[in-house]
């Protein structure tokens, strides 16, 4: 509030300073200046202070051995369900005749070519004659059973017997697998698995995590999708 010329009042010891000063000569405080009229400080209603935290409510204290709740734990995963040996077997049954049916049309035309193709005895070992078919044949076959298999592992995580019966081929970390392991797992590791009276393919039906050689020899494992 002003008082003369050139003079306004300290509101907190009611000194007289100068109109230009910020600080009271006085009590040192901020020069404020005065409220209008008829209007006061704001003063907080009656029993009413400053927020304050519910009665017996204090700041959150994690349990002893845990961390604070900004480090969130991460979501907890699911055991996978690994494949035993005889889902597996109809799995490759159904592969099987999937692909036999497949290749129907290119042993017709083997046939048509030579109407004694695959029959029993029509070649002779020792001189070659009417092998050559026979080779090619098994060639093609082989070729097209090895894409199938690669492709569809590598791309999908399963062939189409895999895929019905609700299964498919993961990595260690249980996600998908590139095209160089589902070659190395169906092509070399399946060579060395059929050795030993298919004892690599057996084994699946004995190991804890039923794992076949091609599966250890890749590092895969064959579980349930869902």
């Amino acid at each position: 509030m002003k008082v003369g010329d050139g003079m306004k009042t300290c509101l907190n010891c009611g000194a007289q300073n100068p109109e230009e000063a910020q600080f009271c000569s006085s009590c040192g405080q901020l020069m404020e200046s005065a409220p209008p009229p008829g209007q006061g400080p704001y003063v907080s209603p009656p029993g009413q202070g400053p927020y304050a935290p519910p009665p017996g409510q204090g700041p959150y204290i994690p349990p002893p051995g845990q961390p604070p709740y900004a480090q969130a734990y991460p979501y907890a995963v699911a055991a996978p369900r690994y494949a035993g040996f005889w889902i597996r077997f109809a799995a490759y049954f159904i592969d099987a005749v999937i692909l036999n049916i497949a290749l129907l049309p290119i042993s017709l035309i083997f046939r048509a070519l030579d109407e004694n193709f695959y029959v029993w005895g029509s070649w002779d070992w020792r001189t070659g004659a009417g092998i050559g078919l026979v080779l090619l044949f098994n060639a093609i076959r082989v070729g097209i059973m090895w894409s199938y298999f690669v492709i569809m592992t590598g791309r999908y995580q399963a062939t189409l017997g895999k895929m019905l019966l609700d299964l498919k081929v993961v990595g260690s970390d249980l996600g998908p697998i590139s095209y160089g392991t589902a070659a190395l797992r169906e092509i070399v590791g399946k060579i060395l698995s059929a050795l030993v009276c298919s004892l690599g393919y057996i084994w699946a039906g004995f190991d804890a995590r039923k794992q076949a050689w091609h599966d250890k020899i890749a590092n895969t494992y064959v579980i349930y999708a869902k």
